[in-house]
Parts: C-alpha cells; sequence; structure tokens
C-alpha cells in the first residue's frame, strides 16, 4: 500500500460552491500539465470547463518541472507534483507524461481525451469510495486542499 500526502494551496483555482458541497462525495480528477508542453493547453481547458460545469468532480492541476529544464519555468511547478505523478506511474506501470488526467486515484488518461476522461470520471461517480482522499479548508482568502493516495500495491 502506497500513501503520499501532498499539500497544495489554491489561492484562485477551487472554488467551494453550495452544489459541490451538497454532492455525496467530488470525483477527484488531477491533471499533469505545465505550462511548457505544447499539448496541455486543450487539457488545461477542458479541466477548467470541468470545474464549471460538473459541480460533481473536484479538479485539481499539478504543474510539473520536468519541464522547466527547457529554459522556461512553469510559474505554478513544485517537486510535489513531480513525486505524486512518479507514484501514480510506478502504480500504473508506465511512465510520467503530460498532460495525463488521473481520475479518482484509479484510472489514468491523456489529459486531452476528453471522451475517454468523461466515461472514466462518469463511472467514477457510480462507485462508492476513491483512491484519492481530499480534505479541505479556507483560511484567510486561500484554500489549503490536502490530498492522500491509497493504491494497493
Amino acid at each position: 500500500m502506497l500513501a503520499r500526502s501532498l499539500t497544495a494551496i489554491c489561492a484562485a483555482t477551487l472554488c467551494v460552491s453550495p452544489a459541490f458541497a451538497a454532492a455525496p462525495r467530488p470525483v477527484v480528477v488531477e491533471l499533469f500539465t505545465s505550462q511548457g508542453c505544447s499539448s496541455c493547453p486543450p487539457a488545461d481547458r477542458f479541466l477548467s470547463e470541468l470545474s464549471v460545469t460538473r459541480p460533481d468532480v473536484l479538479p485539481l492541476a499539478f504543474h510539473v518541472t520536468y519541464w522547466n529544464q527547457l529554459g522556461w519555468k512553469d510559474s505554478f511547478s513544485f517537486d510535489g507534483a513531480d513525486a505524486r505523478q512518479a507514484d501514480y506511474a510506478q502504480h500504473f506501470r508506465d511512465f510520467e507524461y503530460t498532460p495525463e488526467i488521473v481520475i479518482d486515484g484509479k484510472v489514468e488518461v491523456v489529459g486531452s481525451n476528453r471522451v475517454a476522461a468523461s466515461s472514466a470520471i462518469d463511472q467514477a461517480t457510480r462507485n462508492v469510495e476513491s483512491a484519492a482522499t481530499v480534505s479541505a479548508k479556507r483560511e484567510a482568502g486561500r484554500v489549503e486542499v490536502a490530498t492522500q493516495i491509497r493504491t494497493a500495491g
């Protein structure tokens, strides 16, 4: 069993709405992305759309650092995103890439593949349990989101 806790500070990217609060549990949708990745803008737009159109989804963007070596630093990237994605890659027996979407810690798809991602999200809404647990607290105009991955090895 692998457990990694990560705290991400989200200023403007997460708004807790009454509809979200009323949902039985959100489907956690994690996008691994980078400002330096030319294939990522469609996935970034998709995640933004999910945040507006799907109150049953908790969209999280994790900006990885490994694109920073190309000379332009992603201002949102952090080492914890790399570590989180590496844990998923080990679990899914694949490699780290962008854009990658992980749904509820159980399914990974190419982030720009809206059909596959939407299908996995719809399937996750029917599941009672998520492999990605989330807690959030609002303090001084900021939202602190803590997530933990539970995977069987």
